[in-house]
């Protein structure tokens, strides 16, 4: 510079040049005046860094990976955590995104967003500082989100007297489980099954079923997740009592008892028997009348009254209530009929009471029956 009373000095920031206030302790060269005269003892009177804080910054943020993403996983919003050298702004690649835009010195949680089913990649994070270095990209490793449950298909039954094996398939790895019950609230879930190894063909047998019952089943199936699918309600019915549980005895209340022993008399159990000897009565288990009944009165040994004369020839109605499996409790025009003609069969008089004469002559019936 020539014919000047001022100077400019440069000074050129080079690669690994780190200050955080930049200063001068000398200048070289030479200045001199227009008669060549040299100056002597040419030294800075200020400090630059006196003047001015001047920061040199050219080494870029470290990021490293602390704790990856546990894989196989069901959270869409994953956190991921990694440190970084320097705090700066985060710059995302791939298909991950968050809503943390910055960084600060040493740990940092980030939380991916708005993620859906599938395997994870391609996501990276790169660190800007403020002089505006990039570290190098940090791949994130390799993460998979599974939020699907199983689709459940191919159910079938395979029932007996009183056990039942229900199969069905999945379309992917999954555990097996089994809800049954008399009603569509089931009330029996099965034990788990088939977690250690997963499967996709399942089978569950169940058993001390009771014959010629329908039963409701669900089947149950989680992945290794635990995504779990239930399907929609199913029945199955077991098959019909064989003979061969009704005992050699040859009354009917001696069969009968062996039923109830056996917990397997119900509506069904007492038809199949009524049609087997239809003039004797499974009522016959309770082997006394005791009480007087007559129209208007509401007694069990009116209902036990009903089943005796629907039993004996003597039916109070073909269908609804005091018909055969739908007697009651009330003594109305129905077992008042019903009564006068059993009366009338066996010569006593039909005024439709069920009296000390009648009730002995019933009693009298249902011993000889045993």
């Amino acid at each position: 510079m020539s014919s000047s009373t001022t100077g400019t000095c440069n000074y050129t920031v080079q690669a690994g040049d780190t200050s955080s206030d930049l200063t001068v302790l000398s200048i070289s060269g030479t200045i001199a005046d227009s008669a060549s005269n040299a100056m002597s003892n040419f030294v800075p009177t200020t400090n630059l860094a006196a003047n001015k804080a001047l920061i040199i910054d050219t080494t870029s943020p470290t990021v490293t990976e602390s704790t990856s993403i546990t894989t196989p996983t069901t959270d869409t919003t994953p956190d991921y955590i990694f440190s970084t050298t320097e705090a700066g702004t985060i710059s995302y690649g791939g298909s991950c995104t968050s809503a943390t835009t910055s960084a600060t010195s040493g740990s940092n949680t980030i939380t991916f967003t708005a993620l859906t089913d599938g395997t994870y990649s391609d996501c990276t994070i790169t660190v800007t500082d403020t002089a505006t270095n990039a570290s190098s990209t940090l791949s994130v490793a390799d993460f998979t989100i599974d939020t699907t449950i199983p689709t459940i298909s191919s159910i079938a039954s395979n029932s007996s007297t009183t056990e039942n094996t229900i199969t069905w398939t999945t379309n992917e790895n999954s555990s097996s489980q089994l809800s049954y019950g008399l009603t569509t609230s089931y009330g029996t879930t099965t034990t788990e099954s088939d977690t250690s190894t997963r499967v996709t063909s399942h089978s569950v047998s169940i058993s001390n079923l009771t014959c010629a019952t329908t039963y409701h089943f669900r089947v149950i199936s989680k992945d290794s997740l635990e995504n779990t699918s239930a399907n929609n309600d199913n029945a199955f019915t077991t098959s019909s009592c064989p003979s061969s549980i009704i005992s050699s005895g040859s009354s009917a209340v001696s069969r009968a008892q062996n039923l109830i022993n056996m917990g397997k008399i119900d509506i069904i159990n007492r038809q199949n028997l009524n049609n087997e000897n239809q003039n004797k009565s499974i009522n016959n288990l309770n082997l006394k009348f005791t009480k007087t009944v007559k129209p208007g009165v509401k007694h069990n040994e009116v209902k036990k009254l009903q089943e005796f004369l629907n039993n004996n020839g003597f039916e109070l109605a073909k269908d609804g209530p005091g018909s055969k499996g739908q007697e009651t409790v009330m003594f109305g025009q129905l077992s008042k009929n019903a009564l006068a003609k059993f009366q009338a069969s066996k010569g006593l008089k039909p005024d439709g009471v069920f009296g000390p004469l009648t009730r002995k002559t019933v009693n009298d019936m249902m011993k000889n029956n045993i």
